[in-house]
């Protein structure tokens, strides 16, 4: 059972996933210690969850749908949880039994991926569909606190990093972060220092919307979250035909 507290520490870690505890404690009106137990403990428990994930500018992968074989359902589950490149499993209903999405930081990336390990699922029908852009990215807010806590809560400004490709440290730093967003400084440099540097205390570290902190929750009191997923195709855009200005007789 998630008490108050629980959710508002949630719920101040999605607004601002790097901030210190003791100023999510100083908003809750709790201690530091108060809140960095009660995270520990929402972790310990895999209720909540904080990671390293691409920005809009880097997205790109596929929507996957699989029919399952009776009672084979749990091991594909199995198979894509295990895939790195995999970031979101779910049960569904109608023709398939479960949808994955992929994400990848290239097409040739995406096609290794698409015609390497998920071609080896185990599945009766398969259905994929590429997506090359994210429009949104993960912005998930239980909405808890209230618009004052909220502000407090917000990261100060932030400035990208003036170079346009993604490098060694960027993927670096990445990486080191993909377990655990909260991840100190400290820990980040470890022996060499440059990573830490390109971590800002908001999150955002690589250059113009490459990566971005992602942070999650499990359903509330452990309760099955339902939802629905949605595939649309858009109509064909129009054609503008310029008008031919007349002459002007004189």
């Amino acid at each position: 059972m998630l008490t108050e507290t629980d959710l508002e520490l949630v719920d101040a870690v999605q607004v601002n996933p790097r901030a210190s505890w003791s100023k999510i404690g100083a908003i809750l009106d709790v201690s530091a210690m108060t809140v960095s137990r009660h995270w520990a403990r929402l972790v310990a428990e895999r209720v909540v969850w904080s990671g390293s994930t691409m920005g809009p500018r880097l997205f790109r992968g596929a929507i996957l749908e699989f029919s399952c074989q009776p009672g084979a359902t749990e091991d594909v589950i199995d198979q894509l949880c295990a895939m790195p490149h995999v970031f979101t499993v779910a049960r569904t209903t109608g023709d398939f039994d479960v949808y994955a999405l992929t994400v990848a930081p290239t097409p040739d990336a995406l096609a290794r991926s698409l015609f390497g390990p998920l071609q080896h699922v185990q599945a009766l029908a398969r259905r994929s569909t590429v997506y090359t852009r994210l429009y949104g990215g993960p912005h998930w807010r239980l909405s808890i606190l209230n618009r004052t806590q909220s502000e407090q809560m917000r990261p100060d400004a932030e400035r990208p990093l003036h170079h346009v490709t993604v490098d060694s440290t960027d993927r670096a730093l990445f990486l080191a972060l993909a377990a655990d967003a909260r991840r100190s400084f400290t820990e980040l440099a470890g022996a060499r220092r440059d990573p830490a540097k390109r971590a800002t205390p908001s999150g955002t570290y690589a250059p113009l919307g490459s990566l971005r902190i992602a942070r999650g929750h499990g359903p509330p009191n452990g309760r099955l979250a339902t939802g629905r997923f949605d595939l649309g195709q858009c109509p064909p855009p129009r054609t503008r035909h310029r008008r031919t200005p007349r002459r002007v007789l004189e």
